[in-house]
């Protein structure tokens, strides 16, 4: 049985479908893969089922999106952005302060 699941972001022009098709058995794996990696009793490290369900995804993704991810990966996009600080108008341990306070 295949099982179709929708792209939940707006669609860019380098998108050539909404959607793609999953196997049944991989989206419940997948899931299944999600809930051990978060119980408190699981015989691995949460970072291996996570490797895993990378893993499963990964073979579901267009060719044509692996470019993104290279990408996303490169230019570190998941990091959030610097707060950078000109020590010229702001005290040393006001801006210690304020770096603390962003943590």
């Amino acid at each position: 049985m295949i099982i179709r699941v929708l792209y939940m972001t707006e669609p860019t022009k380098d998108t050539k479908s909404d959607y793609v098709s999953v196997f049944k058995e991989d989206l419940v794996d997948a899931v299944k893969l999600c809930h051990a990696g978060l119980a408190q009793d699981s015989p691995k490290m949460p970072k291996e089922y996570l490797n895993e369900l990378l893993n499963l995804l990964f073979g579901y993704m267009p060719v044509s999106s692996r470019a993104e991810i290279a990408t996303y990966l490169a230019e570190k996009s998941y990091l959030p952005p610097l707060k950078l600080i000109d020590p010229n108008e702001m005290k040393a341990t006001v801006a210690a302060s304020d770096l603390l306070k962003g943590l």
